[in-house]
């Protein structure tokens, strides 16, 4: 039970940004590997390569830090634009002849899955003696 208390500050650029105070399983459903998630703002930060750092300590049941761990990785940061997560779909102002073509494997997969909700719903809707 005295290592299930771990305290882990996370920092940007050597600079705290988080402090986190995890409970690690403990007993039979417990395993080597865990996985903590921490979401970052990354709103205002210029592109180029920055550092995080991870340190880790156990603590005492007086709140003394005892065994400590620390990892630091190096990232490259490049900003994504709104503009760059949205999807472009194409808008179509005529259809000459008899089908219409569409120009991209995902465009295709948004037509054919509102295709296949149409057809569910009217399947639904259907009586069935």
């Amino acid at each position: 039970m005295a290592f299930s208390r771990v305290t882990a500050d996370l920092y940007f650029d050597e600079e705290k940004s988080e402090s986190l105070c995890l409970r690690i399983l403990q007993g039979p459903l417990a395993a080597d590997d865990s996985e903590f998630s921490s979401v970052m703002d990354m709103t205002r930060i210029s592109e180029g390569q920055h550092t995080i750092r991870v340190d880790m300590h156990r603590l005492w049941s007086s709140g003394e830090r005892l065994t400590s761990a620390s990892k630091e990785a190096a990232i490259e940061y490049t900003p994504v634009k709104r503009e760059d997560r949205l999807i472009r779909v194409p808008t179509i102002k005529s259809a000459a002849g008899a089908g219409l073509e569409i120009l991209s494997d995902t465009e295709k997969s948004i037509y054919e899955e509102i295709e296949s909700e149409m057809r569910r719903e009217s399947d639904s809707r259907r009586d069935y003696w």
